[in-house]
């Protein structure tokens, strides 16, 4: 899918949706520098930097503090990457495109834009400027302006007849395909292209092989086409071992963790869910079978919960009665530790806390407890 487009959610739920010459910072050739000056935070704000277009879990590069709105960043890089700015545990960010040796400034003014229905501050941030790095006017210049679209979309929503509603509807996703497709081909000899292909999906998968082939050798092979490869055709992690968390048990309120809930256990499936996501609930049933076949013989679930909302996931879990360990995410960051993109991620691991599958589901798990318990 599309992100569609920060402005927008996702729109549709096939694959489809989709400056002044550089200087080396004195003391970090091989880095780069980041000022910031932003306006409309409070004083004192921390703002965090980390890569985008990975799809995956990021980590904050590094964090700094705004004085008078005012803060710099200065870290290594290996290349040209895209980054993502903004304030911690919040929506919303700004993304600035920056080799090694750039010394750059990005400007911007915030505002707070949180929803009642929100349990995470968002801001928006306008006004963007970057100067200092030649790649930023570069990236602008190829990308997809996404806010044609968006004016675009909101027109076609005021259409009052049916009929040319889904006329309209239609020849738009059409245009969108299009361009975007447009966009990875004309990008398709160096990294942009993967990385506008990344940046552009929210999900990739084997059904991106096509973008993937579009593709130059020098593309495939630069830090972006490797990521995009392993998303098309993800390595294994059958055997591997998995990290340790703790959580804290919905149900007793005890503080435990992974490898304590395998103790005297075979098997145990980690289920990364949330209530807002349907095939997450369709799949619990299958779940609950199998955990009431197999507990007395030693297998555990543990379901970690993606939910921001913390009534939604309460009332799910009354709605659902799940009789196993349940925790909600937060901030805890034990999604990141999976590297989870999206829901459910699902994990059933051994009593030596490796990888025995992933993303087993519906009749592939079934099969696969029989298996391991007869």
């Amino acid at each position: 899918m599309y992100h569609f487009f920060q402005k927008h959610i996702s729109l549709f739920a096939a694959s489809v949706m989709l400056a002044a010459c550089s200087t080396s910072p004195k003391g970090n050739p091989e880095g780069v520098v980041l000022n910031l000056d932003i306006a409309g935070l409070p004083e004192n704000t921390q703002l965090q930097i980390s890569l985008g277009s990975t799809q995956q879990p990021e980590e904050a590069i590094q964090t700094v503090t705004l004085v008078g709105g005012k803060a710099q960043f200065s870290f290594p890089a290996d290349g040209p990457r895209i980054y993502e700015v903004g304030v911690p545990n919040t929506y919303g960010y700004m993304q600035v495109v920056l080799d090694k040796g750039n010394v750059a400034t990005l400007s911007a003014t915030a505002a707070d834009n949180t929803r009642e229905d929100q349990n995470k501050t968002m801001f928006e941030y306008s006004n963007q400027q970057v100067t200092g790095t030649s790649l930023q006017d570069e990236y602008l210049r190829r990308r997809v302006d996404r806010e044609v679209f968006n004016q675009r979309y909101d027109a076609m929503w005021k259409i009052a007849d049916k009929d040319s509603f889904e006329v309209a509807q239609k020849q738009f996703f059409t245009d969108v395909e299009n361009t975007y497709k447009a966009c990875f081909k004309a990008n398709a000899d160096s990294w942009w292209g993967p990385m506008f292909i990344l940046n552009t999906y929210t999900y990739i998968s084997s059904q991106n092989e096509a973008d993937y082939n579009l593709l130059s050798e020098e593309a495939k092979q630069s830090f972006y086409g490797k990521i995009l490869h392993d998303k098309i055709w993800p390595p294994s992690v059958v055997g591997a071992d998995v990290p340790d968390f703790t959580f804290t048990n919905h149900a007793d309120g005890r503080q435990t963790s992974l490898y304590q809930c395998l103790e005297g256990k075979k098997y145990l499936l980690i289920d990364f869910w949330a209530s807002w996501c349907k095939p997450c609930r369709r799949e619990i049933p299958n779940i609950m079978e199998q955990y009431k076949k197999y507990a007395d013989k030693g297998f555990e679930v543990v379901s970690i919960s993606a939910d921001t909302n913390q009534k939604a996931w309460l009332k799910a879990l009354d709605d659902e009665k799940l009789p196993w360990y349940n925790d909600i995410d937060g901030a805890q960051g034990i999604a990141n530790k999976y590297k989870v993109t999206y829901y459910p991620t699902i994990y059933l691991i051994d009593a030596n806390h490796k990888v025995v599958a992933k993303d087993i589901k519906g009749e592939e798990l079934a099969a696969k407890l029989a298996e391991l318990f007869k």
